[in-house]
This record gives structure tokens, C-alpha cells and sequence, in this order.
């Protein structure tokens, strides 16, 4: 009877521990998600931003959120990695930390109505950039798909 106990006990605790490792991959899978998919609205608020010829304060306020998010969703998967491997992880953050700079630096420029520059800011380096950052991220969200 203490043998099938715990060959019982050892057998529900394996299933609990391969439920737990599908749930941190899952979420692994949905904040790389989310990174990409916050990054590109920020990508699209940015050029809805150049078309205005500026950030005026809602759109200004959204750019902030969803920056965050961006901000909000790495240090997420930051801390995912002291639990699962990540490798793709530094990779991925330097890529999306590069977009949310170039972002900064196009609302710097519409500041100042340097409006060109701005646009050439997002040509040359936000859309390469996002393109890069939604390749990895989908790869990397396959590789976590449960």
C-alpha cells in the first residue's frame, strides 16, 4: 500500500511540475508576444505623431504608456529568466531597447520641428528595427509554444 502511495504522490508531483514549466512558458510566449505587438503600436503612434507634426498631449500620453509597456514586458521576461532558460532574451532586449530609442529620439526631433529628420529616424532605423524585433520575437515564441 506505501508503494502505490507513493508512485501515486511521485506521479501527481511530476504532473504539477510539468504543468508549472507549460505555464512559465506560456507566459514566456505571451510577453514576447506582447513586446512585439506594443512595439509596433508604439511604431504606429510615432508615425501618426510625424503625420501631425507632433505629439500633442493625448497622443504624447499613449507613446509614454505604451513605451512602458515595452519597458514593462522585458523586465517581465527578466525576471521569467531566473526560472526558464532564455538565450534569446539579450538579444531580443537590445533590439527592442534600440527601437524605444529611436522613438525618443524622432519625439525629440518633432519637439524641436525638425520633422525630415525625425522621419528619416523612422525609416533608417525604427522600421529595420521593428522588422528585426518582430522576427526574433516570433521565433523566440515559437521556441516557448507549449
Amino acid at each position: 500500500m506505501a508503494v502505490v502511495l507513493n508512485i501515486a504522490l511521485g506521479m501527481a508531483y511530476s504532473v504539477i511540475a510539468l504543468r508549472n514549466e507549460a505555464d512559465q512558458h506560456r507566459e514566456v510566449e505571451a510577453l514576447y508576444r506582447r513586446v512585439s505587438e506594443q512595439s509596433s503600436l508604439l511604431d504606429g503612434l510615432a508615425w501618426r505623431a510625424l503625420g501631425q507634426g507632433g505629439a500633442h498631449s493625448e497622443l504624447a500620453q499613449q507613446i509614454g504608456t505604451t513605451s512602458r509597456a515595452v519597458e514593462d514586458a522585458l523586465r517581465d521576461l527578466e525576471g521569467m529568466s531566473n526560472e526558464i532558460p532564455l538565450a534569446e532574451l539579450p538579444s531580443i532586449r537590445r533590439i527592442a531597447l534600440e527601437h524605444l530609442e529611436g522613438v525618443e529620439e524622432q519625439m525629440q526631433l518633432l519637439r524641436a520641428e525638425r520633422i525630415e529628420e525625425a522621419e528619416r529616424v523612422g525609416e533608417q532605423g525604427g522600421a529595420p528595427t521593428l522588422s528585426q524585433l518582430r522576427r526574433s520575437t516570433e521565433t523566440a515564441s515559437a521556441e516557448h509554444a507549449f
